[in-house]
């Protein structure tokens, strides 16, 4: 018994064999913890494992896409530790880093900002707005990432990287294509994609084309199918590319089109939030490639983007027979340049620069719902969301370096280098956001005369970011990091010139408003031994000047819409710099690899999160908790690995969450939270969903999947969500390739 306990310790302290597989796909069986084979490219912009890199980061990679293919992109980030997906709508999936989300987490798709200066097509729709059968992998930094994206990037960054054609000089002719299909029971949906890639000579091209069609949704037992939650989605991927010979040329164009979706969490009888089209277009020119100058190795890649993001959105309040209909819609051009040069002692360097150059077309149009859908509706430019002519501008530069100071010192193992690591990082730059002479108070409200009218006027704001952390690896597999970073949100558009309807108020224009900073303190450890993988991270961040919005009044009246019993049921809402918010947050991932490809997986995340409100108004200061905090949450799960197998994947699994309580004024507010008029508001139950997975590869080109959701058909909901998760269903999912 003793000889047989110190070979099972033997074997688990025994270090992961550091050899990469041509493709995951393909990984042995016995390869080892799966965080030595994950690329992230995120924190660094240059190319490393999760154990490697010196931030707390985690990658969805390719081979787990495939073993449980996510119906939305939003989906694929269900288990990861520190990420909580929250579902306004179901047509919506926002992600929780670190306790924040919306403007301050900041969304890239193949290394390009969705984050936009409205970003109203933004938080909640960003990432269903990308096709999930393009999708190459997922990757999320936590922690402030502002000093390589800039703004928003304060809880964190999340990063979609998307197919793209890979041209080779000198190739043969080489075509492929593919079919994928998944169809769900709970909501009766269906989708399918056909994508086609072709090489040759220097020549790539690549394409691809989805439909989806989602149904109402069906909760647990205690939950009804919840009308109005389907909706309808269309994609489309066009990609060329060639090689140059020192370097390669790609050009991508992705449009989505997502039909017919209802704003749950905006409606109710009688008064109908819908949005019959929101749409994204994005289309970049990318050239990257690599010289050796000075015995050193130069990688430079530059880009040029366009990308459109318009949502329509319609009001229908059926008992006045009116329809309120907004269109918005923000064009950005971008321009990114980056190199990354190593540098041998003097360590590894990454500078570039980049700007977003933005305008916002802002409509508003009401008529009669009885006319039609096809009867004209009158132009009301006094409730646009946005004054014409409105812009925004971004420019800055970065740099950072990684250095092996075993290496620049000259001291240490020289067959064990890197051992210890200080990655740096600043970033310096400039935010504008111009806006339109706006006089939509003034028609709104004649009583204010030329006192409603705002000039045309241009806000600057210089902006900045650093980081300095360091990485040990005391012995092969087990590796300490810890650091500093800043971070901030550049007040934007909507901020400070947004009118109309939001959450239970009615914003108004705002001024005086300066950047959101974030400080962030973070340490933790990584395992990644042969038996044994996990991370675990502890950090602290300190968010002044927290852009909230807080009452204000117009025209005197500090009520926009009163009700008949003398209440107020909409208040007049601007924004400020008025609070500060304390997080600590706590993420945690373990795996344990027992015998032949069975594992068992565990994550746990926590954040608690206090908000210091400053006296606004009739608003007293005081201390709260802060707002649409997740509960700690987690995933266990029991799994099957074997890709060399016909029976290649299956797992049980339980996601779980915790009671969420402790929650603030806005939280109390929250019709999602707390049941308008209720006596008592008790936030949001607990909930655990059992689910059982499995795939099957049939031959080289079949891999067919398999799941049945929420086992025992509870009822749940994640917390700050418009509906109500799946009840019990089953989905099965095919994907061929020729």
């Amino acid at each position: 018994m003793v000889a047989r306990a110190l070979l099972l310790l033997g074997g688990m302290l025994l270090p992961a064999v550091p050899v990469r597989a041509e493709n995951d796909k393909e990984r042995p069986e016995d390869a080892g913890p799966r965080i030595r084979y994950e690329a992230v490219v995120t924190a660094t912009r240059h190319r490393s494992s999760v154990f490697e890199t010196t931030r707390a980061a985690s990658v969805v990679d390719r081979d787990e896409l495939r073993s449980r293919p996510p119906r939305t992109t939003a989906e694929a980030l269900n288990d990861e530790e520190g990420v909580f997906i929250q579902r306004t709508n179901y047509a919506g999936g926002s992600p929780f880093v670190r306790g924040l989300t919306g403007q301050q987490v900041l969304l890239l798709v193949d290394g390009i900002r969705l984050n936009n200066t409205t970003t109203r097509t933004g938080p909640n729709s960003m990432l269903t707005l990308i096709d999930p059968y393009t999708v190459e992998g997922v990757e999320v930094m936590r922690g402030p990432g502002s000093v390589l994206y800039g703004s928003d990037a304060v809880g964190g960054v999340v990063q979609v990287r998307t197919r793209r054609p890979a041209p080779i000089a000198g190739s043969e002719i080489d075509l492929d294509a593919g079919l994928r299909g998944i169809f769900a029971s709970w909501d009766e949906s269906g989708q399918g994609s056909l994508s086609a890639s072709g090489r040759w000579g220097r020549w790539a091209l690549d394409t691809a084309f989805s439909l989806r069609r989602f149904g109402d949704v069906r909760g647990g037992s205690e939950t009804p199918e919840q009308p109005l939650t389907a909706y309808r989605e269309g994609n489309l991927y066009l990609g060329g590319g060639v090689d140059l010979g020192r370097g390669t040329l790609v050009l991508v164009y992705q449009g989505t089109r997502q039909y017919d979706a209802l704003r749950t969490d905006r409606s109710q009888p009688g008064d109908l939030r819908l949005l019959p089209e929101v749409a994204r277009d994005l289309a970049y020119l990318r050239y990257a490639g690599s010289f050796t100058t000075y015995g050193a190795t130069l990688s430079v890649t530059a880009t040029a983007s366009y990308q459109r993001q318009r949502e329509q959105q319609d009001r229908l309040r059926v008992l006045q027979d009116r329809l309120d209909r907004d269109d918005n819609t923000v064009d950005v051009m971008g321009v990114q340049v980056a190199a990354d040069a190593d540098l041998g002692r003097a360590g590894h360097l990454t500078a570039g620069a980049e700007g977003y150059f933005e305008w916002v077309t802002s409509l508003a149009q009401r008529g009669s719902i009885s006319q039609g859908p096809g009867a004209p509706l009158l132009l009301r430019p006094e409730m646009a969301r946005y004054p014409a002519g409105s812009t925004a501008q971004s420019a800055a530069l970065f740099l950072q370096e990684e250095v092996d100071l075993e290496r620049l010192l000259g001291g240490g193992d020289p067959q064990r280098r890197g051992r210890l690591r200080a990655l740096l990082g600043v970033r310096g730059g400039v935010n504008l956001v111009g806006i339109g002479r706006d006089d939509r108070l003034s028609r709104l409200f004649p009583e204010l005369g030329t006192r409603g009218i705002i000039d045309a006027r241009l806000e600057a704001f210089g902006v900045y970011a650093g980081s300095v952390h360091l990485r040990y690896e005391p012995l092969s597999g087990l590796a300490l990091s810890g650091g500093f970073a800043s971070g901030f949100r550049a007040p934007n558009l909507a901020d400070f010139a947004r009118l109309g309807a939001e959450g239970l108020g009615f914003a108004v224009p705002s001024t005086g408003l300066r950047p959101e900073m974030a400080y962030s303190a973070e340490g933790g450890l990584r395992v990644a031994f042969r038996k044994l993988e996990g991370t675990a991270f502890y950090s602290y961040t300190l968010i002044e000047d927290i852009l909230a919005a807080t009452p204000t009044s117009v025209a005197g009246q500090e009520c926009a819409r009163p009700g008949g019993d003398g209440t107020c049921l909409e208040r007049y809402y601007g924004r400020s710099n008025a609070d500060r918010a304390q997080l600590h947050a706590v993420e945690v991932m373990a795996r344990l690899h027992l015998l032949g490809g069975l594992s068992v997986l565990g994550t746990v995340s926590y954040v608690h999160g206090t908000l210091e409100r400053a006296a606004v108004g009739d608003r007293p200061a005081g201390t709260e908790p802060f707002y649409k905090i997740p509960p700690v949450n987690g995933v266990a799960a029991v799994q099957l690995r074997r890709p060399r197998s016909v029976f290649s994947f299956a797992e049980l699994s339980v996601r779980w969450a915790g009671a969420q309580d402790r929650l603030g004024q806005a939280d109390l507010d929250d019709p999602r939270i707390c049941v308008p008029g209720a006596p008592r508001c008790e936030g949001t139950p607990g909930f655990a969903v059992l689910s059982l997975r499995g795939a099957a590869r049939l031959s080289r080109m079949i891999y067919v999947t398999a799941a049945v959701e929420n086992l025992t058909n509870a009822s749940y909901r994640y917390h700050g969500s418009g509906i109500d998760g799946p009840g019990l269903g089953a989905s099965v999912s095919l994907e061929a390739n020729y």
